[in-house]
């Protein structure tokens, strides 16, 4: 039962942890309806089983399932995809952003979020990885704009990553936007 709610959480169980899943809406529903639950109150995964108390346990079993499901990874290197004509530079393979950009060419048009995903070799040899998610609706906002605020303190990715969050004025409605 455990197992299946995990893959239920389908792309998030790349970063679930046993805290991070029993906040998710749709893992605690699934949980409620496998259990029966009636009361005011969400389940545990003691709940669920008596050994599920001990969050070590539990992790054991999501670090084993992501390992499964995840087999290559989660980063740049994720996946094996070849989509080189999405990619301006392929002489290295990252079919994980690759994959990134296979999943959004399957949107709408106005849907389109992961801009492109693209290696560059730095003057000293080094490979910097690029990627660049935004609207399509956001980057009219961006060519329109005036003033710029970069925060680079923005950190929704962790690791080796670093990422930046823009921000603008609108004037039109007398706020910022984060583009």
């Amino acid at each position: 039962m455990f197992k299946s709610l995990l893959i239920s959480l389908d792309w998030k169980l790349a970063d679930a942890t046993p805290r991070k899943i029993l906040i998710d809406s749709g893992f605690v529903r699934g949980l409620r309806h496998a259990l029966g639950w009636d009361k005011p109150y969400d389940p545990s995964l003691f709940d669920l089983h008596p050994s599920l108390g001990n969050m070590d346990h539990a992790c054991r079993y999501i670090n084993d399932l992501q390992a499964q499901s995840f087999s290559a990874g989660t980063g740049f290197e994720g996946c094996n995809f070849d989509l080189s004509l999405f990619i301006q530079v392929a002489e290295v393979p990252f079919s994980g952003a690759k994959l990134l950009v296979q999943k959004d060419l399957e949107v709408s048009d106005d849907n389109h979020y992961v801009c492109c995903a693209e290696t560059h070799r730095l003057d000293d040899g080094t490979l910097f990885f690029l990627i660049i998610c935004m609207y399509p609706v956001m980057s009219g906002y961006l060519m329109q704009s005036k003033f710029l605020s970069i925060d680079t303190s923005f950190k929704w990715v962790h690791d080796k990553w670093q990422e930046f969050e823009i921000e603008t004025w609108d004037d039109i409605h007398m706020r910022c936007k984060n583009i």
